[in-house]
């Protein structure tokens, strides 16, 4: 069984990651849940967890703090970063602590326990041995700096790509190029068997990579076919200029099929949260109940709704009920305490304080107005 430490400062979510993720149905102890890195430091040494589940920014001891303590101590600790987009240069940096995986805020627990278990199934020796036939093919044994410096970009290429950082992606081909290109000149061979069969090698890693790690935003269908494409595109390439301009122009068609895929996405949901809300606004619905209804976690629904609308949730319901009330107070027949039901609002006093904040006048004023 899997035995897995969360360190959360944020009690909400805290407890949303001890609670509410199904842990034991999925085969994973969870040993313990600290509010702060150094908390967590001291569960760890205590209940020696194979994978640590952190937040970046906590109090006393940051999570990448963390990390790098017990990466001396302990390391065979595997780790898993919870991050939101802003945190985006903070997980960046957790790079150089080795770091496993990332899971964006707010935290989906499909996508929680499926990372858990891919981290955790990813054993060091299978890593050795990749690592070293990479080695092997590029005939860099002697080189390793070179090698360090390609898997962090490598890393940092999968993170880029999750976080929509579309012009970083950029930037990291850019070198990830250059330093290819540098090799091939300072070998001089560079259309040697080896390196071609080692440059397409690096190729087909990387694109199993990213359709493994953004399996959970759509990844599996935007890289359906992959191998076939591969097959026919990549395989008949027979130098390693050729190659190495196919890998990032490749790359950078999938980054943009992935962002509008996303985005598209994200429309689709707040379409739905929108279609609810129009039939059940009379209702006393709230963001949990329209985020049940799409399937998706309240502080998604909210976010994404915001950058869709350019207000919050609770602003547009506000506003589509008010709207409604405005069409019943031209009806005259329906006493003003009734509109306030029909429109979504149980209280008639909290009603007419937001009809008013809405349109300047109370319901009652509203409806002399337009008699």
């Amino acid at each position: 069984m899997v035995r897995v430490l969360i360190a959360e400062d944020e009690s909400i979510a805290r407890r949303g990651l001890v609670e509410n993720v199904d842990w034991n149905g999925n085969d994973i102890e969870l040993t313990a849940a600290a509010e702060n890195g150094m908390e967590a430091y001291l569960m760890a040494q205590e209940f020696a967890p194979d994978i640590i589940v952190t937040d970046i920014c906590m109090p006393v001891m940051n999570g990448l703090e963390l990390i790098e303590k017990l990466r001396k101590e302990m390391p065979s600790i595997r780790y898993i970063i919870l991050s939101a987009h802003e945190e985006f240069a903070w997980a960046q940096q957790a790079i150089r602590f080795g770091v496993d995986n990332y899971v964006v805020k707010p935290v989906d627990d499909a996508e929680l326990i499926k990372t858990v278990k891919a981290v955790y199934c990813k054993t060091e020796k299978i890593q050795r041995e990749m690592f070293q036939k990479n080695i092997d093919y590029l005939l860099l044994k002697n080189d390793c700096l070179f090698m360090d410096r390609y898997q962090q970009l490598e890393d940092q290429l999968v993170l880029a790509l999750r976080f929509f950082q579309i012009p970083e992606m950029e930037e990291i081909l850019d070198e990830i190029y250059a330093m290819f290109s540098g090799k091939q000149n300072s070998t001089g061979t560079p259309d040697a068997d080896s390196t071609i069969h080692y440059y397409r090698s690096v190729c087909i890693r990387q694109f199993v990579r990213f359709r493994e790690s953004l399996s959970t935003k759509g990844g599996n269908d935007i890289f359906m076919g992959i191998e076939s494409v591969i097959e026919n595109e990549l395989l008949p390439l027979d130098n390693s200029a050729a190659i190495l301009s196919w890998y990032r122009r490749k790359l950078r068609e999938y980054a943009n099929v992935f962002v509008v895929h996303n985005q598209s996405r994200a429309e689709r949901v707040v379409e739905q949260a929108e279609e609810y809300i129009r039939q059940n606004y009379a209702l006393n619905i709230a963001l949990n109940d329209v985020s049940a209804e799409v399937f998706v976690s309240p502080q998604y629904l909210s976010r994404i709704f915001h950058n869709e609308k350019g207000i919050s949730f609770i602003e547009y319901l506000n506003r589509y009920r008010i709207d409604r009330a405005k069409e019943l107070l031209y009806q005259k027949s329906i006493p003003i305490t009734e509109v306030a039901f029909q429109a979504g609002y149980n209280d008639y006093k909290y009603f007419s304080n937001v009809f008013k904040k809405y349109t300047g006048l109370t319901p009652r004023d509203f409806r002399k107005e337009h008699s």
